[in-house]
């Protein structure tokens, strides 16, 4: 996929950022790319785990994706992608609906709109049915204003530098029904305490993915 208070990555989304071994804020994502447009593209390392509902969902296979149109941003966009998903050991349909994640280098993360798209009317959705009949359904809806996400990895003398990110992020505004929800209604109490992503840089070749370049925060 290529793609020129919130989540999860379903993600992403989608900004603190940790630069080497400890933990740091940082102010802006750079990139190497000679034609200035990078192509950016993540898979998780590790289990993405959200506590929603009164219970626990968990996504084994994450990915992102987005574009960067400069050589060094304060904020971008991803879209995200979640399967292999449980809540409740139930199997669970996911859909980002029109959304997408808006991060910043600062440790903001937000749920937005796609371009020219609602989010509102069609948030990201899990579903999880046992027999046909019972049910747990969880909308998290469009909001801005949560953070949490740190960063780490690459600097800029890697070559094949790759930007390793995690969110800790709670107050996650969502909507539940359904007999299989532990709770329902309402409410702000959502977390998304684990989701590690491998985040990575590829030039922009006339719209097509060249070599890797490296990316960092500085």
């Amino acid at each position: 996929m290529r793609l020129g208070k919130g989540f999860v990555a379903l993600v992403a989304v989608m900004t603190g950022f940790v630069i080497g071994p400890g933990p740091a804020t940082a102010g802006e994502l750079h990139s190497d790319s000679t034609t200035l447009n990078t192509f950016l593209t993540g898979t998780q390392t590790g289990n993405h785990l959200l506590h929603l509902a009164g219970g626990t969902l968990k996504c084994n296979k994450v990915t992102v994706a987005g574009t960067i149109a400069a050589t060094t941003v304060t904020a971008f966009r991803l879209q995200a992608g979640y399967s292999e998903c449980t809540f409740f050991g139930v199997a669970v349909t996911v859909s980002m609906g029109q959304c997408q994640f808006e991060v910043t280098a600062d440790g903001g993360f937000a749920i937005i709109d796609k371009e020219e798209a609602d989010c509102g009317k069609n948030p990201v959705t899990f579903r999880a049915t046992v027999l046909g009949t019972f049910s747990c359904h969880i909308e998290i809806v469009k909001q801005v204003g949560l953070s949490g996400l740190t960063y780490g990895g690459a600097s800029k003398t890697e070559a094949e530098g790759a930007v390793t990110t995690s969110p800790n992020v709670s107050e996650i505004t969502y909507r539940a029904q359904g007999e299989l929800c532990g709770e329902t209604g309402t409410l702000t109490n959502g977390t998304y305490p684990a989701g590690p992503i491998s985040l990575k840089g590829y030039v922009d070749q006339f719209g097509l993915e060249g070599p890797q370049t490296p990316i960092w925060i500085a």
